[in-house]
């Protein structure tokens, strides 16, 4: 019987600021280029993902996202580099955190 291990990484100071969820909206804004498409593929609502954005960018003292006026023909949004360094970093330690957590189930589990 193979054991599947599940992880769960948050980030935070005063406030948990970076989880799973912060990660997939800065994936789909990276991928789409706009919030509201990135709400609709992760299907988390718009007031939702901007309090968390909010959140974020609160707790590190930076945007994560910066956006542009002008509609679907001129607007969006796109990462800071800021905010895209810290994603990539969050995509490392998540990673590196599931390979440990493996490794461990494998060495300790053993019924």
């Amino acid at each position: 019987m193979k054991i599947r291990v599940v992880t769960r990484v948050r980030i935070g100071k005063e406030n948990i600021f970076m989880g799973k969820g912060v990660r997939e909206i800065l994936d789909a804004i990276d991928e789409y280029a706009s919030i509201k498409k990135a709400c609709q593929v992760t299907g988390i609502s718009y007031p939702k993902v901007m309090r968390m954005l909010k959140t974020f960018e609160n707790e590190l003292g930076f945007a994560a996202v910066v956006s542009e006026k002008g509609g679907s023909l001129h607007g969006g949004s796109k990462l800071s580099e800021k905010g895209r360094a810290v994603l990539e970093c969050y995509r490392e330690i998540e990673g590196e955190v599931t390979t440990f957590a493996q490794k461990l189930v494998k060495e300790k589990f053993v019924f």
